[in-house]
């Protein structure tokens, strides 16, 4: 994946770019700043460290067993789907039921919406299912360092990034700074979306990038200026890519 944002940056002309992802997505930042550094000007994560996630294949392969199951049984209605899924993975969270069935939608939509009926995944879990190993993976050399500018913002009750994730963060983001949000799990943008915006628009302010040779403080400031002027200027290859 990172291959393919870089691929559209060189089709778009974008020289260098913030990458900001949450989750799996800040995975493929962490990736490109360690493979691909000449396309990152800093990396912006949410709740993941960069290491291979080898203990969660268990919780994965169960889900997708699941999944497979709830298209195999037929439903009246949504409420009906989530209520089973809760009763069978009672750790997940109201939100992210709802998030992990957003692809999952009935066979025939003109039935009447009480009427039992099969229902099917629009995304391929067959194949999302056999990748697990890769998808946990983090297939980077451990010697592999970047030392640009790096953000990690992560919730306060989230295991995603324990004493051993934060171990490997600092070891190949030298230069990382790490924030913690209260009362925030995994998803720490449902959680506290304030506290994360605020965080993310600090980090952006915090960044000070040397594209024209010479640096002048807030880059930000100057961007906002310019776009409020018309004028894009010598600036407007600074860009920023989100998962």
């Amino acid at each position: 994946m990172a291959s393919d944002i870089i691929t559209f940056m060189n089709y778009v002309g974008i020289n260098r770019a913030i990458w900001c992802g949450h989750s799996y997505g800040a995975k493929i930042g962490y990736y490109a700043a360690l493979q691909y550094s000449s396309y990152v000007s800093s990396v912006i994560a949410l709740d993941i460290a960069p290491v291979t996630y080898e203990s969660k294949l268990p919780q994965f392969r169960s889900m997708f067993k699941l999944f497979k199951t709830i298209e195999s049984m037929e439903w009246k209605n949504r409420k009906e789907i989530e209520k089973y899924i809760s009763s069978q993975m009672p750790d997940l969270t109201e939100f992210e039921i709802k998030f992990l069935l957003k692809p999952f939608i009935p066979e025939d939509e003109s039935m009447d919406h009480n009427t039992i009926r099969k229902w099917q995944w629009k995304t391929n879990i067959d194949d999302m299912g056999k990748e697990m190993d890769n998808v946990v993976a983090f297939p980077v050399e451990e010697n592999a360092k970047y030392k640009g500018p790096t953000y990690l913002l992560r919730g306060e009750y989230s295991k995603w990034v324990n004493k051993e994730g934060e171990k490997a963060l600092r070891s190949r983001f030298p230069n990382v700074k790490i924030t913690t949000i209260n009362d925030a799990g995994h998803n720490l943008h449902i959680d506290q979306p304030d506290e994360t915006i605020k965080y993310i628009a600090g980090a952006l302010d915090d960044i000070d990038i040397d594209f024209a040779g010479s640096a002048r403080g807030s880059v930000w400031d100057e961007i906002l200026k310019k776009q409020l002027s018309g004028d894009s200027g010598e600036l407007e290859d600074i860009h920023t890519y989100s998962s």
